[in-house]
């Protein structure tokens, strides 16, 4: 058994797209528009130089 957790570095439009849409229903619009907002702030290919 592996006891450290594997945590993906890129983007998976299947995976994530569908941890997204199971989330959605879970969680209550404010924090899922607070997360938006993090993952936003460290996204690379929107970073201003």
């Amino acid at each position: 058994m592996n006891r450290f957790e594997s945590v993906p570095t890129t983007w998976d439009d299947e995976r994530d797209g569908q941890f997204f849409r199971i989330v959605s229903h879970l969680l209550q619009c404010p924090v899922l528009e607070a997360a938006s907002c993090l993952l936003a702030a460290n996204d690379s290919e929107t970073a201003t130089a």
